[in-house]
């Protein structure tokens, strides 16, 4: 039964969507101003939805101590960097700058292949399948 609970599955099909959504904003840039806004708003609302996902539903049932502690400091520290940069952009947006979103690129996918290749097997590994359980019962409220 441990082993069909699994976070990774979870949120790696969710950087999956979010990668979608930022392929989506690239292909709307060149089009009408309320096309570049609709798409950034997607991709905007489903990252912070898994960043605060992330925080509430997982990091805060995680002890807060040793190697555990840095690399969650680390996460929310690039989440801080990536709504900075999302934040310049949407200004960029706003005043039909030009847009360049390398490395918010760049940096979402590092963000996201640490958490595949690290954290979320940690968590599988380390955590009781009841505890995940109820992590993933957290997550699945804050989706609906």
């Amino acid at each position: 039964m441990a082993n069909d609970v699994e976070i990774w599955d979870h949120m790696t099909k969710d950087h999956a969507r979010i990668i979608g959504f930022l392929e989506g904003l690239r292909v709307s840039f060149g089009k009408e101003p309320s096309v570049i806004r609709q798409a950034f708003e997607r991709f905007r609302w489903t990252l912070e939805k898994h960043f605060f996902t992330e925080e509430r539903a997982i990091f805060t049932f995680l002890k807060q101590e040793d190697e555990t502690g840095g690399m969650i400091n680390d996460i929310l520290r690039e989440h801080s960097e990536i709504l900075g940069m999302l934040d310049a952009l949407g200004k960029d947006i706003d005043d039909e700058r030009h847009i360049d979103i390398t490395g918010l690129s760049d940096l979402l996918v590092r963000h996201s292949q640490f958490e595949e290749k690290v954290l979320y097997p940690r968590l599988d590994r380390e955590l009781s399948a009841e505890h995940k359980r109820f992590i993933l019962g957290r997550i699945t409220s804050i989706v609906e």
